[in-house]
């Protein structure tokens, strides 16, 4: 079997075998995403669906500055992550599903991803999303955990390889979701970016493509780096507090190594 938003900024986190995009903040996700935004934050929950190291990821981030993307308000686009500087602080951010996880912001204001070892909440079930406020106003969302996500294509029970001049396609057992999103990265063997591409597509459409003219901005996984194909299933819902808008995701994705040619 094979094996990870809505308008803003995408913050990358990279944990081989994984590769997750996260971010942005209403309910169309990437279709009409500007080129940049400011004021902006994320709380995303994600069950790893084939995963035999861990099951759930919870993620926050908060910026007060704009990120810049290629190929701005379309579906497709080459992503970059933003600078580690731009982080703020919401307090502490206390999620809950079947049980409470609570984040705390380090002294650069960034939020450390949490690797759970079980489901924080099950397909259907809503999980509540409360922060303490600080730079970032207190605020609190709802939002409800996706059909788990299932990949028709590609098939990983073979090797993955990705022809980079010809479109990628990806197909999935539809759902009504907000959104569907693949995303393609690839990693220098110390885990540095070298590049990323993200799509986003309608649920109940069952499959989309990633464009060769994007396939091709990626390097190919030669000298020790590696790319990652993820596909995740996205429910969203937001929130405005002063000028920031708050964005809070539940989330089915699988996850797998490929190859680029």
């Amino acid at each position: 079997m094979f094996g990870a938003q809505s308008r803003c900024a995408m913050a990358l986190v990279a944990a081989a075998p994984l590769a997750l995009h996260t971010g942005c903040s209403s309910n169309d996700a990437l279709q009409t995403m500007p080129g940049s935004l400011d004021h902006f934050g994320d709380v995303l929950v994600m069950n790893r669906e084939d995963g035999t190291n861990f099951r759930t990821l919870v993620i926050a981030g908060y910026s007060p500055s704009s990120c810049v993307f290629d190929n701005p308000g379309t579906s497709c686009f080459v992503s970059h992550a933003c600078p580690n500087s731009m982080g703020a602080s919401a307090g502490t951010v206390t999620i809950t599903g079947k049980t409470a996880v609570m984040l705390a912001p380090a002294s650069d204001q960034s939020y450390a991803t949490q690797f759970l070892t079980d489901s924080l909440a099950d397909a259907g079930q809503t999980i509540q999303v409360v922060a303490s406020g600080a730079e970032v106003p207190p605020h609190r969302g709802t939002v409800t955990m996706p059909a788990a996500v299932q990949v028709t294509t590609p098939n990983g029970a073979q090797p993955i390889i990705i022809d980079r001049s010809r479109d990628l396609p990806v197909a999935w057992a539809a759902s009504t979701a907000s959104s569907m999103s693949a995303f393609l990265g690839v990693y220098e063997s110390d885990g540095t970016v070298q590049g990323n591409v993200a799509c986003s597509f309608d649920d109940t459409s069952g499959s989309g493509n990633i464009p060769a003219a994007l396939l091709q901005t990626l390097p190919a996984t030669t000298d020790g780096s590696s790319a990652f194909l993820t596909v995740g299933r996205y429910n969203w819902s937001s929130t405005q507090v002063g000028d920031w808008t708050i964005s809070f995701g539940g989330a089915s994705y699988v996850n797998e190594s490929v190859t680029l040619e």
